[in-house]
């Protein structure tokens, strides 16, 4: 565990509000039917293809502002990966409990805030993924994440620059990676728990308090006390008794259970309802 527990672990800059980025709520149901693939895949492809124009309807708008030729925008090439896909989602195999496991040695982000690489690498070393990040990579994410938003950082540099990343652009430093297809954003605790379910982990982004640094005995955090700044960690779960989320930190293993710790559901929609996002992949399989 860092030597001290304070807001120079966190890192985690809001990301812009943007119409054109995917709804996670639109993704949650495709591939979740038991279908036979020769005879249904037209079928789930169509399906597919009515909630991506559901998705991006805002996008196809702006775009048409933008772009003569709309076929030259993601947006286009998105819709039409759908349309010439042969083959269909197919949902990953859910833990019992609806906790996605990390067999992975918990990150530590030292005296570094960041935290936004360290959600990534963990959510990478998550199954359905098991990357095997450390955090060389963690930091390498970090830093790409901060070259996308405009402002690059350099956590080796004489007071460690730190001025942190938008979660958004670490969902892109993973895309450039090949890691993931696409990814998709939303603050409704009822989605996160849908695809939980079935689909993997997510990775949040939230305003963090004071109190939430120091985790009690049965290692809930609660959403209180002051306001010490943002920070990026990993969703690995749902526990319906109690109502309670199960994340993973990257402040090593001697934090909270493992890097583990819980929130109540209430805690999460504050910290959602006060700007939180969460942010997850959304893998097509061709």
């Amino acid at each position: 565990m860092p030597e001290k527990i304070g807001p120079h672990l966190l890192g985690r800059i809001p990301s812009k509000p943007d119409d054109r980025n995917y709804r996670l709520e639109n993704f949650v149901g495709l591939g979740e039917a038991t279908l036979d693939p020769a005879a249904d895949a037209i079928d789930l492809i169509d399906a597919g293809l009515a909630e991506l124009q559901k998705t991006t309807v805002s996008y196809k708008k702006w775009a048409a502002t933008v772009y003569k030729d709309p076929t030259v925008t993601h947006w286009w090439q998105a819709l039409n990966y759908f349309a010439t896909a042969k083959q269909v989602l197919a949902p990953a195999p859910a833990p019992a409990d609806s906790i996605w496991t990390n067999s992975e040695p918990t990150l530590d982000q030292g005296d570094y805030g960041t935290c936004v690489g360290n959600g990534e690498a963990q959510f990478g070393n998550t199954l359905p993924f098991d990357d095997k990040f450390d955090e060389t990579d963690a930091r390498a994410i970090y830093y790409e994440a901060t070259i996308l938003d405009g402002s690059p950082d350099d956590p080796d540099a004489k007071g460690g620059g730190q001025q942190g990343a938008t979660v958004l652009s670490g969902e892109k430093a993973m895309k450039n990676r090949g890691r993931i297809a696409s990814y998709a954003l939303t603050t409704s605790l009822d989605t996160a728990k849908s695809w939980l379910a079935t689909k993997g982990p997510i990775v949040v982004g939230s305003d963090w308090y004071y109190d939430m640094f120091y985790p009690n005995a049965d290692n809930y955090i609660t959403a209180t006390g002051s306001y010490q700044g943002g920070h990026c960690y990993l969703l690995l779960g749902y526990h319906p008794s109690p109502d309670s989320f199960e994340f993973l930190n990257s402040w090593g293993a001697s934090w909270g259970d493992n890097g583990h710790f819980f929130m109540k559901s209430a805690d999460l929609a504050k910290l959602m309802k006060n700007g939180g996002e969460m942010w997850t992949a959304v893998e097509l399989a061709l």
